[in-house]
C-alpha cells in the first residue's frame, strides 16, 4: 500500500513540474532606454602614432689642453657666441717670449740657409755644409711651428655656434688639461629622441614629419622631421629608437625638455570613423550598439587609427550606421531605445 502510495506521489509530482514547463509566465518585456546616437562618417585620416620623447642637443664642456691661470674670461653666463669665438683666454706671457725667440732663430737658420745655397752653387761651400744648415733650418721650423700650435692652444674658442651656459671659473683660477671651465649648447638644431614599438619598422621612414607638444609652450605645435632610424631592435622593450630634427628653435626648446610626439606613418586616406566614446570594450576586442529597427544591437568591430575624439573602424560597419554614443551601461543586446543625436 504504502509503495503504491509514493509511485503515486512521484507521478503527481512530476505532472506538476510538467504543467509549469508548459505553462511558464511569459518574460517581462525589456524596457525602453533614451540613448544618443551618431552616424558613421567618412574622413580623411593619417595613419599615425603617439609616443613620448626629450629634446636633445649638441653639447661639449669646454676644457684646455695646457695647465695655466685664466687671463681672461670674454663671455658672460648664457650669452649666444659664434664658432671662433674667444671664451677663455690663458696666461701666455712666457710662450709669446718663447714664440719670439724661436722665430728669430728660425728667421736666422732660413737666412744662413739661403746664403749657403747660392755658395754652394758655386762649388764654394760643400754639399754637406749646405745639408746641414737645411736640417737646422727644418728643425727650428718645427720648434717654431709647435711653439705656435701651443700658445694657441691657451685661447679656448667656441667650436660651434650656441649658448654658453655658467662659467665653473674666474679670472686668476689655474686650471689643468681636461678641466670642465664651461658647457656650450647648440640650441638651434634640437633633435627629439623617442622609441617606437618594432611592429612599425616597416612604416617608419627616413624624411616622415612629426609634430612636437610641450607643457612649457600650452597649444603650440613644432615640427621635426625623422633623420635616424636604429638599425637593431632594443630587445628589452622591443622599441626602435628614432631621432627627429626640428626645425628652427625660434622659441627656446631646451635640451632635456619632455614632449609628446605624433609620428605620420602614411598619407592621408578616406576611413569610416566613429565618436571613440561609442565604443564597448570586450574580452576579444571591442563593440558598438548599432540602431537597427528601433533597437540596440551588439556589433563587433574592428578598429584602426584613433585621435582625440574618434576612432577608425575597419570592419564590422558601414556609413551610415547609426551607434549609440551614450547610455550602453543601461542597454542589452535587442533593447528598444528613443535615440537623440549626441
Amino acid at each position: 500500500m504504502k509503495r503504491k502510495l509514493l509511485l503515486a506521489g512521484i507521478v503527481l509530482i512530476g505532472l506538476v513540474l510538467l504543467w509549469r514547463y508548459f505553462h511558464k509566465a511569459p518574460a517581462p518585456a525589456m524596457p525602453t532606454v533614451v540613448v544618443q546616437v551618431a552616424p558613421v562618417q567618412t574622413k580623411l585620416l593619417q595613419s599615425s602614432i603617439k609616443a613620448i620623447g626629450t629634446i636633445n642637443a649638441a653639447s661639449v664642456e669646454i676644457t684646455p689642453e695646457t695647465a695655466g691661470h685664466i687671463a681672461s674670461i670674454a663671455f658672460n653666463d648664457g650669452a649666444v657666441v659664434k664658432q671662433g669665438d674667444t671664451l677663455i683666454q690663458l696666461d701666455d706671457a712666457i710662450l709669446k717670449a718663447k714664440l719670439a725667440s724661436m722665430t728669430a732663430q728660425y728667421q736666422f737658420s732660413l737666412q744662413s740657409y739661403s746664403r749657403l745655397k747660392k755658395l754652394a752653387s758655386k762649388g764654394i761651400v760643400a754639399q754637406q755644409a749646405l745639408d746641414e744648415a737645411s736640417a737646422d733650418m727644418k728643425e727650428k721650423k718645427a720648434a717654431l711651428d709647435e711653439a705656435s700650435v701651443t700658445d694657441a692652444k691657451m685661447k679656448l674658442v667656441a667650436p660651434f655656434d650656441g649658448m654658453v651656459g655658467q662659467r665653473k671659473v674666474n679670472v686668476g683660477d689655474y686650471v689643468n688639461p681636461g678641466q670642465g671651465v664651461v658647457t656650450l649648447t647648440d640650441t638651434e638644431h634640437l633633435r627629439v629622441e623617442y622609441n617606437l614599438p618594432e611592429k612599425y619598422l616597416s612604416t617608419v621612414q627616413i624624411g616622415q614629419t612629426v609634430e612636437i607638444t610641450t607643457a612649457a609652450y600650452s597649444g603650440k605645435t613644432f615640427t621635426g622631421t625623422i633623420t635616424y632610424i636604429s638599425p637593431t631592435i632594443n630587445p628589452e622593450n622591443r622599441t626602435i629608437a628614432v631621432y627627429a630634427a626640428l626645425a628652427e628653435n625660434h622659441d627656446r626648446l631646451a635640451s632635456g625638455l619632455f614632449v609628446g610626439v605624433t609620428q605620420t606613418l602614411s598619407e592621408a586616406k578616406e576611413a569610416l570613423v566613429v565618436p571613440a566614446r561609442s565604443l564597448v570594450p570586450v574580452l576579444n576586442g571591442n563593440q558598438v550598439y548599432k540602431v537597427v529597427n528601433g533597437k540596440a544591437v551588439s556589433v563587433d568591430v574592428q578598429i584602426g587609427t584613433r585621435t582625440e575624439n574618434t576612432v577608425e573602424i575597419t570592419h564590422g560597419l558601414k556609413a551610415g550606421d547609426q551607434v549609440v554614443t551614450d547610455g550602453q551601461i543601461k542597454l542589452r543586446n535587442g533593447q528598444p531605445i528613443t535615440t537623440q543625436l549626441g
